[in-house]
């Protein structure tokens, strides 16, 4: 039943993401016509952003560790969330080189292990479980909401993470972010 609750909340998620880049899209091109110029804010803009929050450099596969780990409260989680998505879509943008694969991966497994965090304090423990174990889920569904191919969002977070008895609430949770 969660897995259908989760997999609402991640498809939404990365429809949000999708839409925000291409609005940030739209608005560098329409603001700054001259790539140079474009790229040079977004660098700008991405630099003061990794001040409060580094993280956001690089693929993100470290942070993806340190959550899947367990390894960050809310506050973190929310401000990490927060800083990745701002700075994907402004570098997406301002038209730097880059996709939303690894991006997509990181805000999956960030709101997951969120989403599990906050449902302690509105649902019964005992339903909540492992924040882990969302993240992994929420890697798998904001990936197949962001790219459209459930299966292979399955198959890759699932050999990525080792977390293979989590296929099965996996795909459910793709199916539904996938649909939305």
């Amino acid at each position: 039943g969660w897995s259908v609750g989760a997999g609402l909340v991640f498809g939404a998620t990365g429809w949000a993401l999708l839409n925000l880049l291409e609005r940030s899209r739209t608005l560098f091109s329409r603001w700054l016509p001259q790539p140079p110029l474009r790229l040079a804010l977004g660098g700008v803009l991405v630099g003061l952003l990794a001040g409060p929050a580094p993280e956001v450099w690089g693929n993100g596969y470290s942070v993806v560790q340190h959550v899947l780990l367990g390894g960050y409260l809310w506050q973190t989680l929310a401000l990490l969330l927060l800083a990745k998505v701002a700075a994907t879509a402004i570098s997406s943008g301002s038209g730097a080189i880059g996709g939303v694969f690894t991006p997509s991966l990181l805000v999956g497994a960030v709101a997951g292990s969120l989403l599990a965090q906050w449902a302690v304090y509105l649902l019964p423990v005992a339903w909540v479980g492992d924040p882990r174990i969302l993240a992994v889920i929420g890697m798998a569904a904001v990936l197949a909401a962001v790219t459209h191919a459930p299966l292979m969002s399955i198959v890759m977070v699932m050999e990525m993470t080792n977390q293979f008895q989590l296929t099965l609430p996996a795909m459910l949770a793709c199916g539904v972010a996938y649909a939305v």
